[in-house]
């Protein structure tokens, strides 16, 4: 029989289970785009630490809403005249965009950004948005994290909606995508979606029917002591789920002895695996981040001020603001909604506070 598949945290899921908020948010911010044909309350953003599920997400939205779509990342908003061109394509009207865009003045080579709100108003103002079988368009742009200043005037044109076209842009991207758009002037970006762990019965139904696409079904009690390990974090679902892909035979499946043992130690070696790539790819993640540890272990809390965390850097003989501003940035530290600080995942606390200790 040929094996099933499991893709890696960054593909889709076999099951997407929970954020049924969130889609829901995406949902109304496309109604109203439709509705009212104004798009200009901007770009809907979706943000959290890396393997929150943020890509998976935007693409089940994508997938489901029932719009044109266009999924990639930043290299979508390279060139005005491409995008444009994608985007009569995604909306079935190719050949009069192409019209339109074959009559813009554009300089040789390409542009960034010159004329494009005014060929999509033009598109607009042909009808090529109209019909029996006319479709709005949801563009996702993942990793927006990574936006490159040429990349930043065609944003700017989609986030102000002043092009007139029912355009929902679906910005996703790591805890410090709105300061990255606040400096290539991408201004007034609503705080959006910040995605955290998914709750118990949606971790619960991610992994019964996770492992029932991947020819492991397993019992409740299996399930059940799957998803306290994972600690609802998708990423830590995925673990799980290739740990068991791995090590439960289809012959005697969960029935086999220590079978549910040496899963969860699998899954927990590459949660912890999980851990230490973030911080390594902080720039001297350990040393820059083991004050802040240690000063949630000395004053009992998993939660610190962002102010206290960085004096706790400073009071090591480093640079505590810069050093805080990378682990947020790199999905180190949880930025909470009060300013807090933490590290997310209890178990990337536990990870944290052994790694202390080892010192």
């Amino acid at each position: 029989m040929t094996r099933p598949l499991l893709r890696t945290e960054r593909g889709l899921p076999p099951h997407f289970a929970g954020r049924v908020d969130e889609l829901d948010h995406l949902k109304q911010r496309l109604a109203m785009v439709v509705e009212t044909g104004d798009a200009s309350d901007g770009l809907a953003l979706v943000t959290g630490v890396p393997g929150v599920g943020k890509t998976a997400l935007a693409r089940v939205f994508a997938g489901s809403c029932g719009a044109a779509a266009i999924v990639g990342g930043p290299s979508e908003l390279d060139s005005a005249f491409h995008l444009f061109l994608n985007i009569g394509k995604a909306i079935g009207r190719e050949t009069g965009f192409k019209r339109i865009a074959d009559v813009d003045p554009r300089p040789v080579g390409g542009n960034v950004g010159i004329g494009f709100a005014s060929m999509l108003r033009q598109s607009k103002a042909e009808g090529l948005w109209d019909g029996k079988d006319g479709k709005a368009l949801v563009l996702v742009i993942d990793e927006l994290q990574t936006l490159e200043q040429q990349q930043a005037k065609l944003l700017r044109d989609l986030h102000q909606g002043l092009h007139e076209c029912p355009i929902l842009v679906v910005g996703v991207g790591l805890q410090h995508t709105r300061s990255v758009l606040s400096r290539h002037g991408v201004s007034r970006v609503s705080r959006g979606i910040q995605l955290g762990p998914l709750r118990r019965e949606d971790t619960r139904e991610a992994i019964a029917e996770g492992l029932a696409a991947l020819d492991r079904e397993a019992p409740d009690h299996v399930v059940e002591r799957l998803a306290q390990a994972s600690h609802d974090f998708p990423q830590h679902v995925n673990c799980y789920l290739s740990a068991a892909l791995d090590m439960v035979d289809n012959e005697r499946g969960w029935a086999a002895r220590g079978v549910l043992a040496r899963v969860v130690a699998k899954g927990d070696a590459s949660r912890g695996a999980y851990y230490d790539t973030r911080l390594e790819t902080m720039p001297d993640g350990y040393d820059r981040v083991l004050p802040v540890i240690e000063h949630m272990r000395k004053h009992n809390s998993p939660i610190l001020s962002k102010r206290a965390a960085i004096d706790a850097v400073d009071d090591a003989g480093m640079d505590g603001k810069s050093a805080v501003e990378d682990a947020i940035a790199h999905g180190v530290l949880t930025h909470g909604k009060r300013g807090d600080v933490s590290f997310g995942i209890p178990s990337f606390h536990k990870h944290m506070a052994a790694l202390l200790a080892a010192r």
